[in-house]
């Protein structure tokens, strides 16, 4: 009898966990070995190159304009991410 009812609740665990199993709603929380991994220069470089596009787009006047006003920005959020991380280097070892 004491058997029986272990598996009756391990029975019970198995119905529950398949319902549960779709209910994740982040699938992207899942490890996998295709996952792309970034250092946090490129990341720094990545959100630089987007924010500056946006921000050149964001210009008024002429293309030249806003073309070097995205430059600009890309080499404004660089060099300050830069210096900001050599400056708190020390306190990370």
């Amino acid at each position: 009898m004491v058997s029986r009812g272990r598996l009756a609740q391990l029975g019970e665990r198995l119905v529950r966990n398949e319902e549960a199993g779709g209910s994740n709603p982040l699938p992207s929380t899942k490890h996998s070995n295709r996952q792309m991994k970034l250092t946090h220069f490129q990341l720094m470089v990545l959100f630089a190159l987007l924010s500056s596009i946006a921000l050149g787009a964001l210009q008024r006047g002429t293309t030249e304009d806003r073309t070097r006003s995205a430059a600009w920005t890309f080499l404004m959020f660089l060099g300050i991410g830069i210096a900001i991380a050599w400056v708190i280097y020390p306190f990370s070892h």
